[in-house]
């Protein structure tokens, strides 16, 4: 078991600086586009009609400025759906493992949870006895509830209501911001709060899956 939790730690690893080249890579190239995707937008603009103009105006009431930061916003966002989607993807595989080590004969489905990180959660500090701090949860979930947003509801919380715990990581953190109008806006300077929450995350649930290995306190 020793060596599957050293190979299963090296790859979660590898996957995390995957995704932090490739988000670093993505915002690169956004940058050194940005000017031909705002000249796009503007010539695009200028081209429609006077009727056409007037017809999008009714429905929508952007500014060029807000045009042109509209797709940037989807790369940053698309970029939060892929590392918490990776976090998520890395603490179900860990906690199926646990679970078949535990002799249970439960499955994830089995355990109570309206998500795959809340059965999760379940299974490696209730079964697994994991000792895991409150507020790196916390701040998961508040980007799992981000993420669903922009997933499944074109970045609006139901009734513009901003979750607590959400409203919580926004206070610490202003690159992530939210309006009834345009609902979730994500400045790249918000990826440096996810990468370290998904850092601690990793170290935290590594060394404590050892510690329960080797029956230490």
């Amino acid at each position: 078991m020793s060596l599957y939790i050293d190979a299963h730690e090296k790859l979660a690893a590898s996957e995390l600086e995957d995704f932090c080249e490739y988000a670093e890579l993505v915002d690169r190239l956004m940058h050194e586009h940005a000017g031909q995707h705002r000249s796009h937008v503007f010539a695009t603009l200028e081209s429609l009609t006077k009727a056409e103009r007037v017809s999008y105006a009714l429905d929508n009431f952007d500014q060029y400025e807000k045009l042109t930061d509209r797709f940037p916003n989807l790369q940053h966002a698309s970029l939060l759906v892929l590392g918490y989607s990776l976090a998520e993807s890395q603490l179900v595989s860990i906690s199926r493992r646990v679970l078949s080590a535990s002799g249970l004969g439960l499955t994830l489905k089995d355990l109570a949870g309206d998500s795959p990180l809340q059965k999760a959660r379940k299974c490696l500090t209730k079964i697994g006895r994991f000792d895991l701090a409150e507020e790196t949860w916390l701040d998961l979930d508040a980007y799992r509830q981000l993420r669903n947003a922009v997933a499944h509801s074109g970045g609006h919380f139901p009734d513009d209501q901003v979750p607590p715990v959400v409203a919580k990581l926004m206070a610490r953190n202003s690159a992530i911001t939210y309006t009834n109008h345009e609902g979730i806006a994500l400045e790249i300077g918000y990826l440096s709060h996810l990468v370290g929450t998904l850092k601690d995350l990793q170290k935290s649930v590594f060394q404590e899956w050892r510690r329960r290995l080797t029956g230490a306190a």
